[in-house]
């Protein structure tokens, strides 16, 4: 990972581990940069050596096995169909969930930063986004298309950051 990845992921890692509040963690998408010591990581890619090695799509877990799933910059990357079944999976498994992804109602973001990015360190990401969300939009797909709860919301011109229950009501 390029440098300037690390620095932004280590602050949505710490945002993220601010919220945490329970023992058993299923981070999915990971990669090789784990948010907490004692987590479970999932990832497609054996590569990257998760301790599970699975699709956020169907995961082999039982119900409600975790405290958190935290998918940090993920959800961008599945298409509707994918999204939508890895949002039931997480529902599913854990009780909350957060959840990150670039903010496409910044400007900045938008129109500075992501062209900039993408056409230099992070060449590679061209064409991996396959959702673009902003605040409505997150909150539209989670809270009505999926009937979790927005508890915490923590939002940057970079990034948007929730935690949610993934229980209709539940806090």
């Amino acid at each position: 990972m390029n440098p300037i990845s690390a620095f932004w992921l280590s602050k949505r890692q710490a945002k993220a581990r601010a919220l945490i509040r329970g023992s058993t963690v299923l981070d999915i998408g990971s990669r090789t940069e784990k948010l907490r010591e004692n987590e479970i990581t999932l990832d497609i890619d054996k590569t990257v050596r998760p301790d599970i090695c699975a699709s956020a799509e169907a995961l082999p877990l039982r119900d409600g096995s975790f405290d958190y799933i935290v998918m940090l910059e993920v959800i961008e990357h599945l298409d509707d169909q994918q999204l939508h079944s890895a949002l039931k999976e997480c529902k599913r498994v854990a009780h909350k969930a957060i959840f990150s992804t670039p903010n496409c109602d910044s400007v900045i973001w938008d129109k500075v930063v992501w062209p900039l990015w993408s056409h230099t360190v992070g060449r590679e990401w061209i064409g991996a986004h396959k959702q673009f969300f902003g605040k409505a939009s997150l909150a539209q797909l989670l809270e009505n298309e999926h009937d979790m709860q927005i508890m915490e919301r923590n939002y940057s011109h970079w990034n948007l950051l929730v935690l949610v229950s993934t229980r209709a009501g539940a806090s």
